[in-house]
C-alpha cells in the first residue's frame, strides 16, 4: 500500500523546520515576533511535517493512479475542538476565522450507489491504512480501530461525520494511560473543500509548536525509533526523550538532559541509544541535530518568544 510504504521511508520531522527557522530568524536581525509574521514557510526535501507527509503522499497517489489525479486533495485539520457545534456551524471560508489549522492529511470523496463517504490517508499521524467514513456508518465504514499498542498508553480511532453537515468529519481519539480515565479528545476534518494553504498556514504554525519529534515508523504505523523533546531553555533543564532498539532488539524508551548534548558529555550508554536511532533515521545526522537543537535552546530570548507566539496563537484559536 503507497501510505505504508511512505510511512517507512520517510520520519516524521518537526525538528528539521525549527532549525532552518531559527537559522533564518538569527540571520534577519529582528526580534522574533516581527520576523515571524512576515517570515515565509518553505519545505525542505526529506524532511517532512505532516505537510510534506502529505504533499509526498499526493504527488504519489496522482502518479500510481493517473485516472484519479485530482480526486485526491489535502484535507485541514483543527485538533482538539471544544465548542462543536459552534465550530461545525460557521462557515469555513469566513475572513474572520481564527482557526489554527495545525494538521493535514489527504483525502478523495466517493460514493457507494446513493451513500456518500471519503476516503482519509493521514501519514502524518501515522495511520498505516486507508480509512473509510461513510455518511450512515455502515460498511465500508472503518468505526473505532486501535492505532497505538504500547504498555504506557492505548489509543484508539474512530471517524464519523456529524449529523449536520457532510462537509466535516469528525476525528474521535480515546486515549487511555495505566490507573487514569480514559481521556476522550475531537478533532475536526473539513473535506468539503481542497486545502490550498498547507505550507503558508499549517507548516508556519508548525514552526512555534513548544514540542517537537524525529521519528521513524514501520510499515504498520509504529514509531520503531526517535526523540521528542520539549522547546524549553537548557537553564529549565529539559531533556530529550529517545526510543530506540536496545542490545536484545526489545524497544526501549531512554532521556538524556540537553545539558549533556550541548557539553559534549554523553555516556557510552548515551551515545550507544542515540547512534541505535541514527540508523533508522536514514541520510539525517542525529547527533549534529541535536547538538544545534541545544544551541537553540540555549538562545533564552528566542525561547521564550517562542512559546509566547505559540501561547499567543493557542488564545486567539480557542
Amino acid at each position: 500500500m503507497v501510505v505504508q510504504k511512505l510511512l517507512a521511508e520517510y520520519p516524521y520531522n518537526t525538528v528539521g523546520n525549527l532549525l532552518r527557522f531559527y537559522k533564518a530568524y538569527k540571520s534577519s536581525g529582528e526580534p522574533l515576533t516581527t520576523f515571524y509574521k512576515k517570515h515565509n514557510a518553505t519545505l525542505t526535501r526529506g524532511q517532512h511535517t505532516c505537510v510534506g507527509l502529505g504533499l509526498k503522499l499526493l504527488e504519489r497517489l496522482n502518479s500510481i493512479y493517473p485516472h484519479l489525479a485530482g480526486k485526491f486533495f489535502i484535507a485541514s485539520s483543527e485538533e482538539a475542538v471544544e465548542e462543536l457545534p459552534l465550530y461545525l456551524g460557521r462557515p469555513p471560508w469566513d475572513p474572520h476565522d481564527v482557526t489554527e489549522k495545525e494538521h493535514v492529511l489527504v483525502a478523495c470523496r466517493i460514493r457507494v450507489g446513493k451513500r456518500e463517504g471519503v476516503f482519509l490517508l493521514d501519514p502524518g499521524y501515522h495511520v498505516a491504512r486507508v480509512v473509510t467514513v461513510m455518511s450512515d456508518s455502515n460498511y465500508p465504514h472503518t468505526g473505532w480501530f486501535r492505532h497505538t499498542e504500547e504498555t504506557w498508553v492505548k489509543r484508539d480511532y474512530c471517524y464519523r461525520f456529524p449529523e449536520t453537515t457532510s462537509d466535516y468529519v469528525l476525528w474521535e481519539i480515546k486515549e487511555t494511560r495505566p490507573n487514569k480515565t480514559p481521556q476522550v479528545t475531537v478533532n475536526a476534518v473539513f473535506v468539503g473543500s481542497h486545502y490550498h494553504s498547507a505550507v503558508a498556514v499549517t507548516e508556519k504554525r508548525n514552526f512555534v509548536y513548544i514540542y517537537r519529534s524525529l521519528l521513524a515508523r514501520n510499515t504498520k504505523g509504529e514509531v520503531t525509533s526517535g526523540v521528542h523533546f520539549p522547546v524549553d531553555h537548557l537553564s529549565s533543564d529539559p531533556s530529550v526523550n529517545v526510543i530506540y532498539a536496545n542490545s536484545k532488539g526489545v524497544k526501549t524508551r531512554g532521556r538524556i538532559p540537553f545539558k549533556a548534548v550541548f557539553c559534549q558529555e554523553l555516556t557510552v550508554e548515551q551515545k550507544d541509544m542515540l547512534r541505535s536511532v541514527e540508523e533508522e533515521l536514514g541520510d539525517i545526522d542525529l547527533m549534529e541535530t541535536l547538538k544545534k537543537t541545544s544551541e537553540l535552546l540555549g538562545d533564552r530570548q528566542f525561547v521564550d518568544s517562542l512559546r509566547l507566539i505559540n501561547c499567543s496563537i493557542n488564545i486567539v484559536g480557542t
